[in-house]
Parts: C-alpha cells; structure tokens; sequence
C-alpha cells in the first residue's frame, strides 16, 4: 500500500512539473520573434562599392565595359575580368550588399529610362537640391549614371571602356536629376533566449516523462 501511494505521488509530482513547462513553454511562445524594420543605408552602399572596386576593379584593366542587361565575369589567359556600365553595375552594389534585385524597384539597364520610372515611383524620392546630396544617392541623366559617395567622390562604372572607379563628385551639373532610394524592410527577428527557453522546456518533458516510465517499470517488477 505504501509502495503504491509513493507511485501515485511521484507520478503526481511528474504530472506538475509537466504542466509548469508546458505553461512556460506557452509564455515563452508569446514574442518568441519581433520584426525589425530595415532601412536603405546608402554608407552601407557605398563602403561595399568602394571594397568592391579597390578588390576588383584595381587596376582598371581588369574591367571592361559592357552594355549587357546584367554585370558579368570572364576570363582570358587566367585573368579574370569584371563587365558592367553605369547602370549595372550600380545594380550589382545593391543586389550585393541589400540582396534585391533592383529591376523591381523601377531601376532600369538604360539610362534615359531612368527618370521617366523614377520620377512616378513609391521606391524613389527626387533630390531637388545637390546642397541636400548624401552617400547612396543616385545620378542621371539620359546618357549616364553614377552613385554618390559622400566626400565630393562619385562611384562610375561607366568609365568606358573600362568599368568601375571612384572619381571626383557630386558633378550635378553634368546630371539632371538625383534620386534617393527608399527602402524599407521588415525584418523577422527570433527571440534567442525564448527559443533556447522552449527547447530545453520540451527536453525536460521527455526526460521527465522517460524517467517516470523507467521508475513505473522498477516498481512493478519489485511488487511482482
């Protein structure tokens, strides 16, 4: 009788401790993520290209121009070779550092498609003033593009017929509208510690629950 009334105790002892981690489990459940916003940061653009320019457009002899839709990589003796224009390869900076593919955003291959798609786009904000120019800004005009980048230097990759260098900026003269882009991401981020919570929640159910069963097997082998 004793032995069966411990039985019953332990088993209501496992039942509790189940039921408090299944509670913390479904607390731990409530904000196990948040989202973030993201924002366009055009000197995160900027540094990228930068790097990306003394790394492989250096010398510039290693690029070449090239009015293809996308930038691409060749190779000739075992020398690799960058390919781009002004609009690609400005492209490429922001599918490399944001991961999106800027043909979505009204971007376009050709210049003097530019302003007519980003003068009526929800993705693009029109600089009226050069005084009010920032790193990340865009350049154009019908026949060239290049990107701001802070410092009275512009990024070009349409120094034909090579591709991608940093020269002397903003030169707005030379261009007739700015556009600055406007990006905004909403991003899911995963409370660590709340996860980490629920996993060793779930862990100590079945360690609970396999060491009830091996006791339940012991006892019943003893009262037989």
């Amino acid at each position: 009788m004793n032995s069966k009334n411990a039985k019953n105790k332990i088993k209501i002892i496992k039942n509790v401790i189940i039921i408090l981690l299944i509670a913390v489990i479904i607390f731990s459940m409530k904000d196990v993520y948040y989202y973030q916003t993201k924002k366009f940061n055009g000197d995160e653009i900027v540094q990228y290209s930068k790097d990306f320019i003394k790394e492989h457009c250096t010398p510039v002899e290693l690029t070449n121009y090239s009015g293809a839709d996308y930038p691409w990589w060749s190779e000739k003796d075992g020398i690799i070779y960058f390919n781009a224009c002004c609009t690609t390869g400005i492209w490429l900076m922001f599918k490399n550092t944001l991961d999106i593919d800027l043909y979505q955003y009204d971007f376009d291959g050709w210049c003097r498609k530019l302003e007519g798609k980003m003068s009526n786009s929800k993705y693009w904000e029109k600089i009226e003033s050069v005084e009010d120019i920032q790193p990340g800004d865009i350049l154009i005009n019908k026949r060239h593009t290049e990107m701001y980048a802070g410092n009275n230097e512009n990024i070009n990759f349409g120094n034909s017929p090579h591709s991608g260098i940093i020269q002397k900026g903003p030169n707005a003269e030379n261009f007739d509208s700015i556009y600055r882009f406007k990006f905004e991401e909403k991003i899911k981020v995963y409370n660590t510690n709340k996860i980490l919570i629920i996993l060793f929640s779930v862990i100590a159910i079945f360690l609970t629950e396999i060491s009830y069963l091996i006791y339940a097997k012991r006892h019943k082998r003893k009262t037989c």
